[in-house]
């Protein structure tokens, strides 16, 4: 028997550790990005694209015992995008990879959005979700409405970005985890006073 609160728990700990090497990847290479901007964004592709997988692991795990096993299913596979995005960004024409990114992250804001309607009683996280869509959709059009941009560019927006999907990451991660815990809480304490 699957237990929804181990394979929750476990996506916590995927979600805190992306975003806890995913945040300080970004920053390094914002702060030197002559020397780690391309070795950090392939790093952070790599992390992005091997907990992605792990992540549909779980989901495809929750598929029995949850109800929303395709939100976890979603974010992995585009966690997955996410990390093709980052390392091949520099490998294709700069116009297909400015339209893709701008693709990405409407996509992403998307599946933001359906994530904070099934949320709608916890106002705080439902916010924030509807905060980090509206970000992706303000991204995705400033991808579009500046062509010109340069590679190197791209490059930098986009370990700024990373460095941002970072602290989502781990922001949602202890949420999920504070959320498990109060959780298990009041369970707990049910069958104590019962």
């Amino acid at each position: 028997m699957v237990s929804t609160t181990k394979e929750l728990s476990r996506l916590s700990h995927t979600l805190i550790s992306r975003g806890a090497l995913m945040l300080g990847l970004g920053l390094a290479a914002v702060i030197r990005p002559e020397q780690l901007l391309v070795f950090a964004l392939v790093l952070v592709g790599t992390i992005a694209g091997l907990l992605g997988l792990y992540e549909i692991g779980i989901a495809l795990t929750l598929r029995q015992p949850a109800s929303h096993w395709r939100v976890v299913l979603l974010h992995g596979l585009a966690s997955i995008a996410f990390g093709f995005l980052t390392m091949g960004a520099a490998g294709i024409a700069l116009s297909v990879a400015l339209r893709v990114v701008a693709v990405w992250l409407c996509a992403y804001a998307l599946l933001a959005i359906g994530a904070a309607r099934l949320l709608w009683q916890n106002p705080l996280p439902r916010w924030g979700l509807f905060i980090w869509a509206a970000l992706n959709v303000g991204f995705g059009i400033l991808t579009v409405a500046y062509p010109e941009a340069t590679i190197f560019a791209l490059l930098f927006v986009g370990a700024w970005y990373a460095a941002l999907f970072g602290a989502w990451q781990l922001v949602v991660g202890l949420w999920l985890r504070r959320t498990l815990r109060h959780h298990l809480g009041s369970e707990q304490h049910l069958l104590f006073v019962g």
